[in-house]
């Protein structure tokens, strides 16, 4: 009977290993990870890494579908953003120039692809590691890596709903300012007269400081590029209710992932709430 019950326990544990995906981990690579939390990461010290994106890059169009077993990582992202955005914002002087070093790192970083990656149950793929690895994402994604980084930096950021678009606000020195990491790049920025980037309660007030974009999405793949199509970048400012959040954009999304969320496929990013923007802890 003993024996039987052992092979019992032995087949249970096994079933939940291969369900779970739970696996011991060797005591070295414990020791390794807590001595070294960027061990398993791709350096920061790696050219590519620092390589703008290709126009062929940009070309691509094809659907991208991750496995979830490619997502999980025994890299440390949070310990990597924070060595990343240190390497990109070492020159700045002020929590503006940190912000905006970051933003243009990630406005040549990305390119928009033809699909949102998703894993093979649907999701979107919110990984940083995986985004600035592979390259080719969509607003949400992107805008994700400009607010995950800007906490490794300690600096305020939060998620911003508008219509049909996903873009963020990070917060240095003083106020907020409106970053879209997706359809701007080469260091455009929406801006106000006196030159600083415009807060979104500022382009509401001024729609007309949109109008000196620089033809949005020419770069980037069908059908945004054709010159005969009539989106404009104004349309995304236009009020919409979202019927999921219950609350008329721009709102903000406030991730509230714990650490131990954070290490999760998602990188903490199924863990949120909708607030408005003049809710004064609306923001990471």
């Amino acid at each position: 009977m003993k024996k039987i019950a052992s092979v019992v326990i032995v087949l249970a544990v096994l079933a939940v290993i291969l369900i779970t995906g739970w696996r011991l981990t060797p005591s070295w690579e414990v020791e390794l990870s807590k001595a070294d939390p960027l061990a398993y990461c791709p350096s920061v010290d790696t050219p590519w890494l620092m390589q703008p994106v290709k126009l062929s890059d940009r070309l691509e169009s094809n659907q991208v579908v991750v496995q979830r077993s490619e997502l999980r990582t025994k890299c440390d992202q949070r310990a990597w953003l924070n060595a990343l955005t240190a390497k990109v914002t070492a020159s700045a002087e002020t929590e503006t120039e940190r912000l905006e070093l970051w933003a243009g790192y990630l406005q040549n970083a990305f390119f928009h692809s033809m699909t949102a990656p998703v894993d093979n149950r649907g999701q979107a793929v919110y990984s940083p590691l995986w985004a600035l690895v592979n390259r080719g994402v969509h607003c949400g994604q992107t805008a994700r890596v400009f607010v995950d980084g800007m906490i490794s930096m300690g600096m305020r950021a939060r998620l911003i709903q508008l219509n049909g678009h996903v873009a963020a606000e990070g917060y240095a020195d003083g106020k907020w300012h409106y970053i879209d990491t997706d359809v701007l790049e080469n260091a455009e920025h929406v801006r106000t007269q006196d030159g600083t980037i415009a807060s979104v309660r500022e382009i509401e007030a001024d729609p007309t400081l949109l109008s000196d974009l620089i033809s949005p999405y020419v770069s980037f793949i069908p059908p945004f590029n054709k010159p005969e199509s009539d989106w404009r970048y104004e349309s995304v400012f236009v009020p919409m209710m979202d019927p999921s959040a219950k609350l008329q954009t721009p709102f903000a999304y406030k991730k509230t992932a714990t650490n131990k969320q954070e290490k999760g496929v998602y990188f903490g990013w199924n863990y949120y709430v909708a607030c408005t923007l003049d809710d004064p802890e609306c923001y990471n």
